[in-house]
């Protein structure tokens, strides 16, 4: 077996390895509801498509309403058969994992040799970027990491129609990215100029784009319904008041090291590739960087780099490397030595990443998992609709259950005084995530609650507190 098979195999087994954590950690009442519980809940709402954009309880808004992200309805079916929660992670890691078609088409048309093509694979799933994603389940955003992966390669590759519906695809997993038909059709169109083909998918994509944001960012706040998020105003307004804050930003430690963490590799191929910016590699990798270049303004602007924000900014700069690898002397011994030990690097740090995640949920795990489980099931047999629940314990309902409850979080960053609520579920401090309001206020709240004569304490062990009446104080 060749060392280019030997690696990808390895690539694919940490791969397999971080899967087995992040669903380890997820079965055991760890992560936030912010994002695997707002979505989670989506999915599990959206699966019989009966109500196209469902209100979000513990988000306080209709999912559509929030992010426009349609690739949700196109799967949510899946939701039938799959709890929502774990559906996601899976989608997450399948469309990290599908990366490697795309670079297989490369190293087919050969702007990537064997040993470059493993390296590229193994630099972009196990970067820290990634890792960082798929660790904090699930987001759409992560999923279209998938198609913009295709549209860069298929545009590499000179396919303009190829391009253009990986562009469409891309469109339906977070509304930012139709932001890159801009300079998509510009250079399409260019494209088709110099070479004397047809312009159609630089029109097609310049109407779709056309199509996208006027629907979001004009259409959409008529049409439906209900409050909506503002979140391109937001950055906008925030930008414009102190647009040198972010310049004061990128010096600090922590993006520094951020950037090492997550762009050594990329320094690594531009170090071997030795890029020239005045060839017709160079032009193709300004082409590149002007399509991409909104997912680097909205990430500068906004200084949002971790979670599922940070790998297509990754995808982007790879890319616009991509170009200059097909003529660099990769072949050299000294170039397969330094691939190969990065990629031992990477190996290394993903095993201990996935031994953090699996060593967490045993941590969190064993009497304290079959703790909470067997609360929900008392809270499930209940005729109770509105429940107010810690952070996490909200996240993982759709893990083990399909009652259609409507759940509430605890200090939620979205709905304040969302109340009278039917039942309160919080796992008592030390334990569970405090996020916003405390362990000590939570230890407060629990006091108050037991106290009111009018509610009925359902459980009060070691790890749960659950009442029954009428709850008011949410934070």
């Amino acid at each position: 077996m060749t060392q280019p098979n030997l690696i990808k195999i390895g690539v694919f087994l940490c791969l397999i390895l971080c899967a087995f954590g992040v669903m380890a950690q997820a079965s055991v009442w760890h992560y936030s509801y912010y994002d695997i519980g707002i979505y989670g809940e989506a999915l599990f709402r959206l699966r019989d498509w009966s109500d196209l954009n469902p209100f979000i309880p513990g988000r306080g808004i209709r999912i559509f309403n929030d992010h426009f992200d349609p690739i949700l309805i196109l799967v949510a079916p899946l939701a039938n058969l799959i709890p929502a929660p774990m559906l996601g992670i899976l989608l997450d890691f399948l469309c990290v994992t599908l990366a490697w078609f795309p670079i297989r088409l490369l190293k087919r048309h050969r702007l990537l040799d064997d040993s470059t093509a493993a390296f590229v694979f193994a630099a972009w799933v196990l970067n820290h970027a990634i890792q960082n994603a798929v660790s904090w389940p699930f987001h759409p955003t992560t999923w279209g990491n998938l198609p913009l992966f295709y549209l860069f390669t298929y545009f590499l590759l000179e396919k303009p129609w190829l391009t253009f519906w990986s562009f469409a695809v891309l469109c339906l997993t977070r509304e930012e990215f139709p932001l890159l038909g801009i300079p998509l059709s510009l250079v399409l169109y260019l494209q088709a100029m110099k070479s004397k083909t047809t312009k159609r998918p630089a029109f097609a994509a310049a109407a779709l784009t056309a199509g996208f944001l006027g629907f979001q960012y004009l259409l959409k706040p008529r049409l439906i319904d209900g409050p909506h998020s503002e979140y391109g105003k937001i950055l906008i307004q925030s930008f414009l008041s102190n647009p040198s804050a972010r310049l004061s930003d990128m010096v600090s430690v922590s993006f520094l090291r951020m950037s090492l963490e997550r762009y050594w590799p990329l320094g690594l191929l531009a170090w071997v590739a030795k890029p020239n910016l005045r060839s017709a590699a160079g032009k193709l990798s300004l082409f590149v960087l002007m399509i991409g270049a909104s997912i680097l303004g909205i990430r500068y602007a906004s200084y949002q780099w971790a979670f599922h924000y940070g790998p297509a900014a990754l995808i982007v700069l790879l890319f616009a490397l991509m170009p200059h690898l097909k003529e660099a002397p990769l072949n050299s011994s000294r170039a397969q030595n330094s691939l190969k030990w990065a990629t031992l690097i990477l190996i290394l740090f993903s095993i201990g990443h996935s031994t953090r995640l699996l060593r967490t949920a045993r941590q969190k795990g064993g009497e304290r998992s079959e703790s909470l489980h067997s609360a929900w099931q008392q809270i499930e047999a209940l005729p109770v609709k509105k429940i107010l629940a810690s952070n996490h314990l909200a996240a993982n309902v759709r893990w083990v259950s399909k009652k259609p409850v409507d759940l509430y979080i605890l200090g939620g960053l979205d709905t304040p005084n969302s109340g009278p609520y039917e039942l309160v579920w919080v796992e008592k401090p030390p334990g569970g995530d405090a996020w916003r309001i405390g362990h000590a206020r939570i230890a407060e709240l629990i006091q108050q609650w037991r106290s009111q004569s009018k509610l009925r304490i359902l459980r009060d062990d070691a790890y749960s507190f659950i009442a029954y009446g009428v709850i008011e104080n949410d934070r």
